[in-house]
């Protein structure tokens, strides 16, 4: 609306002003920082002066320095003459403006919609594939009539009441010939021998044994002594658990196709033969191939793809930290058209995956969780001392290591330095945090790194007082595989990166005292050329971050597109992961204290199996494990 005063006459001296209907409601300030319209600033000198307030939408810091923002806070919560911008405070709501007037008003009347309902019904029936002959044999068969489990019974149906006299019914089967499991294969994968064998149930009427225990010996030296090596040479920082399963456990999966044969390759080799002999790339054994060496006699090959579970889907209280659910959808015989009965779930239990490409049509998570020789080299590194990076464990073992790491005098922090392959959950991250260790993302660009800063802060917030320090790096993860950087597209010519520019100086680092006095550095625009001045330049841009001696530009990037705060949470990486190193050490010096590291109860435990799994049809080659 608009307000206009003045006097009549033809000399129409009018002036208008606009007057909004409606005002912002702010929510509070963080602790530590005071909104605008409680700090009273002044202009003027002697008695000639003048009083206003700072802007209400913003939040100040005390400045313990010079700053163009001066004042006292007249609620007394705060004690400072200067301040710094801090961060901007969240419109809660709005209410009406006293000098607009009355506010227009009408009622609305609207129909309640209608729905119209049609029922139908469709079983869903889980025995075909146990108990229907067709003149083969079958694993198993009808040994009664049917009876109703649940009914008669009103259910309530998308909001709609729903009644029927039986909604589910039970079959009783006989399955005097149905196929075993194998819970030994973590222990034989974990580089375990046999060492007896007990036959623990026997079917009275055939005498066959049922159910078979087998005693294993599994060897830790072998981890001790590549252990004592690796510290040796200066190694102080460790993953465990990279791309492929091993004797600990198994990977985060995070692509559904290559990696899993390369899982099949690596941990046993195809049929004909293995591929390295194939494609003559690689000779020898594999200590010949790694100057490192491996843990022959702690690992043994499977042979297999990943065995699977359906991944945890995200609820209201259950979410995923930078929206990586873990696991990956898996390409497989059964996705691509193949009928259910010929692509069934032969993994370890009756799980998907093993010998067969058969998956269901939703993320899957690894199936190999933390073993036995995972448990004892995990209890080993802590023992030692080691900096433990989690990334690339499978999405349920990071919440066992973190039970083990919960369990010690001292909570053994963790990192995660590039993106928390296998999927990392809100809480995981949480209890990270707490226990004072550090996430960090892999290489994105400024805007990424910063989306995905504020949502782990926003986590770290949830943390009581008084919280650690919050430090947010980047891992640029150049191993080959990982794309870096790419360009933001669309950038304005004020957020541009331009050459040459300055670093630790002027806007965002003067709000920052931590750079109050140091050099400016200048960075020209990188360029190669040779001695002929034939070569060429990179732009940030332009090319994205192209190769190492971009991270300044990166810097700037984020300079451009943040807030000090942001800068500050940035440069605040360092310090955080020595915090880490050092909190890693009294973790480690509390442990040896209490005579070697704890084991929680039920740490060990078999992941989920599938509430309907595909069966083994009759006829397949009986040399395929069962389910």
């Amino acid at each position: 609306g608009q307000m206009a005063d003045g006097s009549d006459g033809d000399a129409g001296d009018y002036s208008c002003t606009q007057v909004r209907p409606f005002l912002e409601v702010y929510g509070a300030c963080p602790i530590g920082t005071q909104s605008g319209n409680n700090i009273l600033t002044w202009t003027g000198s002697g008695e000639d002066y003048s009083s206003s307030y700072l802007d209400e939408p913003t939040c100040y810091a005390p400045s313990a320095t010079y700053s163009s923002y001066f004042g006292y806070d007249v609620t007394g919560t705060l004690q400072s003459t200067y301040w710094t911008v801090s961060s901007q405070r969240p419109i809660i709501g709005w209410r009406v403006n006293p000098a607009y007037g009355p506010i227009p008003q009408m009622t609305l009347g609207y129909d309640r919609p209608r729905t119209a309902v049609a029922e139908t019904d469709q079983w869903d029936d889980q025995c075909p594939t146990l108990s229907q002959g067709n003149g083969t044999s079958t694993r198993c068969e009808v040994a009664g009539a049917a009876r109703c489990v649940d009914g008669p019974a009103t259910k309530s149906i998308d909001g709609v009441p729903v009644t029927r006299a039986c909604w589910r019914y039970e079959t009783p089967l006989s399955c005097p010939q149905g196929a075993g499991s194998n819970e030994c294969s973590p222990l034989i994968a974990a580089g375990c021998t046999p060492a007896s064998t007990t036959c623990r149930q026997i079917n009275a009427t055939t005498g066959v044994c049922e159910v078979t225990e087998n005693s294993y010996t599994c060897d830790q030296d072998s981890v001790k002594a590549q252990l004592a090596r690796l510290t040796g040479l200066g190694v102080r920082q460790i993953i465990t658990i990279h791309e492929f399963d091993n004797a600990f456990g198994g990977n985060g999966i995070f692509d559904g196709l290559v990696l899993n044969a390369g899982n099949r390759e690596n941990s046993g080799g195809i049929p004909s033969h293995d591929i390295a002999q194939i494609t003559g790339l690689l000779s020898g054994g594999p200590s010949d191939i790694s100057p490192l060496g491996y843990l022959q006699t702690a690992e043994r090959p499977t042979g297999e793809f990943w065995t699977t579970y359906d991944c945890p889907e995200e609820t209201p209280s259950f979410q995923y930290l930078w929206g990586n659910s873990g696991g990956a959808d898996m390409t497989s015989l059964y996705t691509t058209g193949l009928p259910d009965a010929l692509c069934p779930f032969v993994g370890q239990g009756g799980r998907a995956g093993g010998a067969l490409l058969c998956y269901p049509k939703k993320k899957q998570c690894n199936a190999r969780w933390m073993t036995p020789m995972g448990l004892f080299t995990y209890k080993l590194l802590m023992e030692k001392g080691l900096i433990f990076d989690i990334d690339h464990l499978e999405l349920e073992m990071k919440t066992q290591a973190l039970e083990l790491a919960e369990a010690q005098p001292i909570a053994y922090p963790f990192v995660s330095t590039h993106g928390t392959f296998g999927g990392t959950t809100n809480d995981q991250a949480r209890r990270i945090l707490k226990n004072q260790g550090f996430l960090y993302p892999s290489l994105g660009n400024g805007p990424a790194l910063i989306r995905d800063m504020t949502e782990l802060k926003a986590v770290w917030q949830t943390l009581p007082e008084p919280r650690p320090l919050f430090g947010f790096g980047f891992g640029t993860d150049t191993n080959g595989l990982s794309a870096q950087a790419s360009p933001r597209g669309n950038v304005s010519a004020a957020k541009a990166v331009k050459y040459p520019f300055q670093l630790f100086t002027g806007t965002i680092f003067k709000d920052m005292p931590d750079f109050t006095g140091k050099t400016a550095v200048t960075f020209a625009q990188p360029e190669e050329r040779n001695a002929a001045g034939v070569g060429r330049t990179w732009s940030l841009d332009e090319d994205g971050s192209a190769h190492y001696g971009m991270l300044s530009d990166f810097v700037q990037e984020m300079r451009l597109e943040g807030t000090p705060q942001n800068m500050q949470d940035l440069f605040n990486s360092a310090e955080r992961y020595l915090r880490t190193w050092q909190k890693t050490l009294d973790a480690s010096d509390a442990i040896v204290k209490a005579g070697g590291a704890k084991t929680p109860a039920g740490i060990l435990r078999p992941a989920p199996k599938p509430a309907n799994p595909l069966a083994l049809p009759a006829g397949l080659p009986a040399g395929l494990p069962a389910p």
